[in-house]
Order: C-alpha cells, then sequence, then structure tokens
C-alpha cells in the first residue's frame, strides 16, 4: 500500500485534534455533530462546496488559541477576571497563528470573530 504524505492542512488539523486520527471520546462523537451541522448549515445557506469546506476547517480550528494556556485554568471554579482576560484572546491569538500559514489563511478571519455575537457582543471587539 502507497503511503501518502499528509499535507498542511492535514497535519494541522491532527495537531488540532480534529483530523482523522483524532480519538473516539466524547468530544471526538460531539465535535462530529457540530462538523455534521455545520454541513447542513451550509446546504441549507446553498453555499459552495468551497465556502462549507471553509467553515468546516475554520470550526475544527477556532480554539487553536487555547493552546498552551487554557490546561492551567482551574475546572472546580468559575475563571478569575485576570482568565477570562487570557480567554477572550485567544481567537486573535489562534487567528494569528493560522493566518501565517497560506494552506490556512483563508479561514483564520472566521476564527478571529467566532465569539463575536450579532447584536456586537461577544469577543474580540475591534
Amino acid at each position: 500500500m502507497r503511503s501518502v504524505k499528509p499535507n498542511l492542512r492535514t497535519k494541522t488539523l491532527d495537531l488540532a485534534g480534529t483530523g482523522p486520527r483524532r480519538s473516539r471520546s466524547l468530544y471526538g462523537v460531539a465535535l462530529d455533530t457540530c462538523i455534521r451541522a455545520r454541513r447542513r448549515l451550509g446546504e441549507h445557506l446553498e453555499l459552495g462546496d468551497r465556502e462549507v469546506e471553509l467553515i468546516r476547517t475554520a470550526g475544527s480550528l477556532h480554539d487553536l488559541g487555547k493552546i498552551g494556556y487554557v490546561m492551567t485554568f482551574s475546572t472546580t471554579r468559575a475563571l478569575s477576571e485576570e482568565e477570562w482576560e487570557i480567554m477572550r484572546r485567544h481567537p486573535d491569538i489562534g487567528a494569528d497563528m493560522i493566518v501565517q500559514h497560506s494552506a490556512l489563511a483563508e479561514v483564520a478571519p472566521i476564527v478571529r470573530h467566532h465569539h463575536e455575537r450579532w447584536d456586537g457582543s461577544g469577543y474580540p471587539q475591534d
């Protein structure tokens, strides 16, 4: 059997824990459900295959900016104000990481704004 060298996109998705080699944990099952929902939304909005793929990729990478610090936060209590300040920066951190890779740069704006809301609340705010 011939092995195929994975491209940058596949490697990045694997590192983010959302690629084809991720574990079948409860998180993985929930993520699969989200992927199917994004695909159905794209179909409902009559988006093309390319746009649906961009949404899927952005959804898989949306929390990439949490790498390195979120694991130090307590899971047994609410976040402190200082921890929330750090958490609110993760969309910008992730988008800044993603934009460095030409194969993924198109999804950076989606990642950057994934916590913004229709009413203008959410984060980050420009």
